[in-house]
């Protein structure tokens, strides 16, 4: 009657699956790696590219100047604005290669999900086919009388396991990337 403790054994004998723990080992391993790629891809600060600042600067002077030509008579200042030229390389500061949490964890969450849902995919194709080529199931429903609770107590268990392998997932990468964010 009590599904309890068929459950506390299912989910061990899913989690202690040589297929299990290397599908494990290569999402965290993954994980670990894109996040240390994303650490030393960013920088500390904004950079400052005096080269590429003043390429901006002359590409903003040349559509300047052709504001300025097709601007009526009068007032061509009002319309285009100020000479770029005559402004400081700063206010063309456009790159900053900085980690932002707010842009980047987002997309690493997305990520870890997909890659989860994939190890999910295999797991559940992986543990359903198992079963059934060692005719264990078989065996199982041929002895078992409520069939279908045992069933759904092995998929309660593969799912639970699943659920907790992605939640360790996305906590190790949420991790990562708050290192990164506060170091980059």
């Amino acid at each position: 009657h009590n599904a309890l403790p068929l459950l506390r054994s299912e989910i061990p004998r899913i989690t202690h699956r040589r297929l299990f723990r290397v599908l494990a080992l290569v999402l965290l391993a993954g994980i670990v790696v894109v996040s240390v790629f994303a650490f030393f891809m960013h920088s500390k600060a904004i950079v400052e590219d005096t080269d590429l600042l003043l390429k901006r600067q002359a590409k903003a002077a040349q559509i300047w100047q052709l504001c300025v030509t097709q601007a009526p008579q009068g007032a061509p200042e009002s319309i285009c604005g100020d000479d770029p030229s005559e402004q400081s390389l700063g206010t063309f500061a456009r790159v900053d290669d900085r980690y932002k949490a707010y842009e980047a964890l987002p997309v690493a969450i997305i990520g870890v999900g997909i890659a989860a849902a994939g190890v999910a995919f295999v797991m559940g194709a992986s543990s359903g086919g198992a079963e059934w080529s060692s005719r264990s199931m078989t065996l199982q429903l041929l002895f078992e009388p409520r069939r279908l609770r045992l069933l759904v107590l092995q998929w309660l268990g593969l799912v639970i396991s699943l659920v907790i392998l992605a939640v360790v997932a996305i906590a190790v990468a949420l991790g990562l990337g708050a290192v990164t964010a506060s170091a980059r």
